[in-house]
């Protein structure tokens, strides 16, 4: 942090505003406050420890001193400051608790502290914190060193010199330690003596790891692990196995070149073994064709005969038919006849059999209709008094429907007023009919929704 410049009003010995220009002393590398005793060299170092941490160590933090004694009620009281941290310029100003003119009326007021932190731009200040509590979080996360190490290290207030002298040794080494940045040392021997401890324990932890893979490794190639592996004894070992591996690697070869031979004799022999099977196979057939010769002719010689039948069939068939037909006539007239002898002739009817049908044909064909009209009676009674009730049961119901038929035209009127209410419904079916298309395609959505949670928290 480097400060810029100072600028007080009603403050300490200084009434008027004062402002203290630390640039102009940046080409002289040193400077000194100088004056009498009471001229305010201290105040100026007190304005800026009051600017940055809002206390001034030597009033013991009574802030009603910190106003000037020679400002009246109606003069304000501020410390403004501007200090540099890395490339970045920033103005704080404060105002410390004082009664003040109150703005309406006559008497005085309490002024509250108040503070502003602002970062100096190209185009203008930019406020970060307006609250003397958020000023104070803002100024602790910017600069460096807390108000104590201030005060020890930047400002050595007056009469503090021998405290610091008296102060414990830890106390003072810490407060030396962040005055010089020593403290890096402290963490780098720290963090050496960390290294040490975790290379010292991977160390061991290597030497144990390789003392079981030397008792794996000789176990593996039946050697004596030595007490103490190194790599000549793993490189001695590696070439001796390489070498076993290369004679391992011939012999393997070798016994490649013989099981190819060997499987291609094989493969000879059972290409053999299934023409041998083929051929006693064919052999045993042609035994068995021999045999069955005679049985085999015989089975032909009736094919053929088959074959020949097969073509007469359908004339062989409607021959049978006709006799079927022939011999059913014959019955039917032998049975007739019969009926002719069993029955007496009726008056009128000629003795000539063919005569006597005819005539007897067209007696039954004139006795068909009052035959069917007599068969027919019962159930034109039962018509009759089924028609009967169903005239004295719809005499019975004309009351009944006559007092429906009074009542139609109220049930009219209130049909067409449900007509009216259903032609309004039907006018709001197609927006329903969308609303439960959108409806479904949210239901299908929400459903593919919770299908894919579950592949989304795998």
């Amino acid at each position: 942090m480097r400060i810029l410049g100072l600028r007080v009003a009603g403050f300490g010995p200084y009434r008027a505003p004062q402002t203290v220009d630390f640039r102009r002393f940046d080409d002289d590398g040193i400077f000194l406050i100088s004056g009498r005793t009471g001229a305010g060299k201290s105040s100026i170092l007190d304005a800026v420890c009051f600017a940055l941490y809002g206390d001034v160590p030597r009033f013991e933090r009574r802030e009603s001193q910190v106003r000037s004694q020679h400002c009246g009620p109606s003069d304000p009281s501020e410390v403004e400051l501007e200090f540099q941290v890395r490339d970045t310029v920033y103005r704080i100003r404060r105002t410390p608790k004082y009664e003040r003119l109150k703005r309406s009326g006559t008497g005085t007021t309490t002024a509250e502290p108040e503070a502003e932190l602002a970062v100096l731009e190209a185009d203008g200040p930019r406020v970060i914190a307006t609250r003397p509590k958020d000023v104070g979080i803002a100024l602790s996360e910017l600069l460096p060193i807390s108000k104590e190490q201030f005060l020890q290290v930047i400002l050595l207030a007056q009469n503090r010199f021998q405290e610091f002298l008296l102060a414990p040794t830890e106390k003072r080494r810490d407060l030396l330690r962040t005055l010089f940045g020593t403290d890096r040392f402290q963490r780098l021997e720290r963090d050496l003596l960390e290294r040490s401890k975790a290379l010292a324990a991977e160390l061991a932890a290597t030497a144990a790891e390789l003392t079981a893979r030397a008792e794996t490794t000789a176990e593996l190639v039946g050697a004596e692990p030595p007490a103490d592996p190194d790599r000549s004894w793993f490189e001695r070992l590696a070439a001796e196995s390489a070498s076993a591996a290369d004679a391992a690697k011939a012999a393997s070869a070798a016994a490649r070149l013989r099981l190819d031979a060997a499987e291609r004799a094989l493969q000879e022999v059972l290409r053999v073994q299934a023409l041998q099977r083929r051929r006693d196979e064919a052999s045993r057939r042609t035994e068995l064709l021999l045999a069955e010769s005679a049985r085999i002719d015989e089975t032909r010689a009736r094919l053929a005969a088959a074959r020949r039948a097969d073509a007469v069939s359908p004339f062989h068939a409607a021959v049978t038919v006709a006799a079927r037909t022939l011999d059913a006539a014959r019955a039917a007239a032998t049975e007739a006849l019969d009926d002719l002898e069993r029955f007496p002739l009726a008056p009128g009817v000629p003795a000539e059999p063919a005569a006597r049908i005819e005539a007897l044909l067209t007696l039954q064909g004139e006795l068909v209709h009052p035959r069917t009209i007599e068969e027919g009676l019962p159930a034109r009674r039962a018509a009759l008094a089924t028609a009967e009730q169903q005239g004295r049961s719809a005499a019975e119901a004309i009351p009944a429907l006559e007092a429906r038929i009074a009542a139609l035209p109220a049930r009219v009127a209130a049909a067409d007023l449900q007509i009216e209410a259903l032609a309004g419904t039907a006018a709001q079916a197609p927006a329903a009919a969308a609303e439960a298309a959108g409806l479904e395609a949210a239901l299908d959505a929400a459903r593919a929704a919770a299908a894919l949670r579950g592949e989304l928290d795998a």
